[in-house]
């Protein structure tokens, strides 16, 4: 895909999605609502690599009727049509659109009477929410997204970009020149590898969120000397893996290095990055700042003190309020984190700080 695929996808000429409802003919005492979605003025009609209103498969519509018998709930999946049956009376239509559970439109009708066995169509003017969305399926696309919410998120107050496709790229670094506002990646379940050498992701100014993203270091085939995510920003993992780093250079945090940021972790793995030569956090290091890990494991990884986690100096913080951080005493091998030198789960120095209300499998 080209950057004409990379247009951002929340404003379009009409930067609103009209819903039509309207009642197909039907004798008896009852009328039958029918609420189609799409139209090439809908929010999500213009979307990179995808023509026309196709592109609201990736929405879930979650509908809402208020009328004489009650309320009346429904969700329904993309550009699907939904008919329902209702008793006559005065009805109110809400539409609210999400997109990979992020809020994408909002929309509800005027009051309107139904009458048994006849048509009375409604309009329901979708209006689009506080989050602007991109689309990527190529490390060009992902860079030239950031680029481009640098300007067009003023007028939003949190930014998501979706991939499309899984993609290597080479390290980037753009997010504090370009971001200026919490950006999530909705991963798809797709990943993200590293091209070269460096860090993949360095976080160092601004909020970011991964959601079921893969970031991928090349393991032995490309020896690396960055650790595969650098933060000094603040960044979140809600699911999703960071894998595959592998080192030779005696460098900290192989899969995540924290010099001045936050780290919160809520689920996922970071897993199978090895240092071969010295360093500290073959998972993670807090070299300055806070890890919180919440919940997600972390496993097989290697470094000379702290396979898991390496907490170093009198500025780095590690909560733990869940998850796992295996030993090398595990009873599955590829789950085991080692440390030859100190500490397979966890390596402290002697002036660190830290909170543990949970501790598992150390």
């Amino acid at each position: 895909m080209g950057s004409k695929m990379m247009r951002k996808i929340a404003i379009i000429a009409v930067s609103c999605m009209l819903l039509s409802a309207c009642f197909s003919p039907y004798q008896g005492d009852t009328g039958t609502i029918t609420i189609g979605f799409g139209g090439s003025d809908a929010r999500g009609a213009v979307w990179p690599g995808i023509d026309g209103p196709g592109a609201l498969y990736l929405v879930d519509h979650h509908i809402t009727l208020k009328g004489p018998s009650g309320t009346i709930t429904r969700t329904s999946k993309g550009g699907t049509t939904v008919r329902i049956s209702v008793a006559p009376g005065v009805w109110e239509v809400t539409v609210e659109d999400m997109c990979y559970g992020m809020p994408f439109a909002t929309g509800v009708s005027e009051p309107f009477e139904v009458k048994a066995g006849q048509n009375e169509p409604a309009r329901i003017v979708m209006k689009p929410t506080d989050t602007i969305f991109y689309a990527a399926g190529s490390g060009a696309e992902f860079t030239q997204a950031i680029e481009d919410s640098s300007d067009a998120a003023a007028d939003y107050n949190s930014i998501a970009l979706i991939l499309t496709n899984s993609f290597s790229m080479t390290a980037y670094s753009g997010f504090d020149a370009y971001l200026n506002k919490p950006l999530t990646i909705i991963g798809n379940g797709h990943s993200i590898t590293l091209s070269g050498t460096g860090s993949l992701f360095s976080i160092s100014g601004g909020s970011v969120t991964i959601q079921n993203l893969h970031l991928k270091g090349q393991g032995d085939a490309v020896v690396n000397n960055a650790p595969l995510v650098s933060v000094t920003g603040t960044f979140i993992m809600e699911s999703g893996s960071i894998s595959g780093n592998t080192v030779n250079s005696g460098i900290d945090g192989i899969g995540v290095n924290i010099d001045g940021g936050t780290f919160i972790m809520n689920g996922g793995t970071i897993s199978s990055n090895i240092s071969n030569f010295g360093g500290s956090g073959g998972g993670v290091c807090i070299n300055v700042g806070t890890f919180t890990m919440n919940g997600g494991v972390i496993s097989g990884n290697t470094a000379n003190y702290g396979g898991g986690v390496a907490v170093l100096g009198s500025n780095s913080i590690l909560r733990m309020k869940g998850g796992i951080i295996y030993g090398s005493n595990e009873s599955t091998s590829s789950l085991r984190n080692y440390g030859p030198t100190g500490g397979a789960a966890l390596y402290c120095t002697s002036a660190h700080r830290h909170l543990w209300p949970k501790w598992h499998r150390y």
